[in-house]
């Protein structure tokens, strides 16, 4: 069963509390108890002192029973008692709960009761008295534990409630956002706690992230619905001529190759389609691929492509979508240059061709889907705005990237994977 965060500071500061005060319960109590013998002991001692000088004075050896008796008269009220004995150990007077002890030394003589003795030449005098017994401290100490879980139980949760305020408001204004408005994202202003405002900022690189990809993705059908209904009106277009009169040659030939490309097209965005990370993790060489792909184009194709292949780069991924990623590099170049050369790096692949090439502020905006760019629409160039965008796609899905960089002349298409 899941627990708020509040029940759970709270439990966990209530536990924090009733340790702390078991543990300085119990430290105290042996800091106590070492403190009260100590003190017992020189209060026994100093009896003993005491009764031993009076029995050092003259004539005092002969009324030692009086003289214990009057002592211990005097000392009722303090809850002491004495008894004296010989050097050997005999006793000679007083109480007979307590027994002989050595000069100097003190004893527990019972649960309850202690001693300590001095030497009066020749007697030994000992002095006992009740002993204050370490439970009492103890049963103190855990009714001072019990009322210190009792305050913190009543304090604690709406302490913990103060601590996770600001991340309760966090919560708040992520449940008021509208995810048709999420790009207008307003989370109010920081809270001062620094683990709250980072959450708060990561949250907010997530939001526009999304506001991102929810804003390419609807770019992307919006062209997409474009993209097929042009081919499609002219497929029912001919369709209508052929319903009224007979199909000739050259209707059936554009009918062919109009569903051609809109077969293409549907390939394209199908690929387009899958999430990145989906690729195959088969070992592909990337020399096995460029060849593979120059070897499938026509006869008049091949003659404008010029490979330089040194070395090998092998890579984990899917074949399939990386020789779709070099035809439609192939395809590319082809359409708008004369000549392609096509080269292996150490880390990837490079296409150069000798067209107009990619103004600077395009070559990001050129790998966008159904983006086509100003030389494309202003020469009137076939095609949909996919090749690139796929081209992109398929170099992500394998930890890669695709970019225009400056060349000798035209544009210069680079292909690198992480090595």
């Amino acid at each position: 069963m899941s627990q708020s965060f509040v029940n759970r500071a709270a439990l966990g500061s209530l536990g924090l509390a009733v340790t702390a005060a078991l543990l300085t319960a119990a430290i105290t109590c042996g800091l106590a108890a070492v403190l009260l013998q100590r003190a017992e002991d020189r209060r026994l001692h100093e009896a003993a002192v005491v009764l031993g000088a009076e029995l050092m004075e003259p004539g005092a050896q002969a009324r030692l029973e009086a003289i214990v008796a009057d002592e211990h008269a005097e000392t009722t009220h303090m809850g002491l008692a004495f008894a004296l004995f010989d050097l050997s150990g005999q006793r000679l007077a007083g109480d007979t709960r307590i027994t002989f002890l050595p000069p100097g030394a003190c004893a527990l003589l019972t649960g309850d009761f202690r001693a300590c003795s001095t030497e009066a030449a020749p007697l030994v005098v000992v002095a006992g008295g009740a002993h204050a017994s370490i439970a009492e401290l103890l049963l103190a100490a855990l009714v001072a534990s019990l009322l210190v879980a009792a305050g913190a139980f009543l304090v604690s949760r709406p302490l913990a409630k103060s601590v996770v305020a600001p991340l309760a408001e966090l919560q708040t204004r992520l449940a008021r956002l509208d995810a048709a408005a999420i790009t207008h994202i307003e989370l109010g202003p920081l809270s001062n706690v620094s683990e709250v405002d980072a959450l708060r900022a990561t949250i907010e690189v997530l939001l526009r992230r999304v506001d991102e990809a929810l804003t390419q993705a609807t770019r992307f059908a919006s062209d997409a619905a474009h993209e097929l209904r042009t081919p499609l009106s002219t497929i029912q277009g001919e369709l209508d001529l052929l319903h009224h009169e007979a199909p000739s040659p050259a209707v059936v030939g554009r009918l062919r190759a109009t569903v051609t490309r809109l077969s293409l097209l549907v390939e394209r965005l199908l690929v387009l389609a899958t999430p990145g990370g989906g690729a195959a993790t088969e070992l592909v060489s990337l020399r096995d691929v460029l060849e593979d792909t120059v070897a499938g184009l026509s006869a008049a194709e091949r003659e404008r492509v010029v490979l330089e292949l040194t070395g090998d780069v092998s890579l984990r991924g899917d074949s399939a979508l990386l020789s779709s990623m070099v035809s439609n590099a192939l395809s590319n170049g082809l359409k708008f240059g004369h000549r392609v050369t096509a080269r292996l790096l150490e880390d990837g692949l490079q296409f150069d061709d000798d067209g107009p090439g990619v103004p600077l502020d395009e070559r990001v905006r050129v790998f966008e889907p159904l983006y086509r760019g100003q030389a494309a629409r202003s020469a009137r160039i076939a095609g949909h705005g996919l090749g690139l965008a796929l081209i992109a796609h398929v170099a992500r899905q394998h930890g890669g990237t695709a970019a225009f960089e400056d060349g000798a002349a035209g544009a210069r298409l680079t292909v690198r994977f992480p090595t």
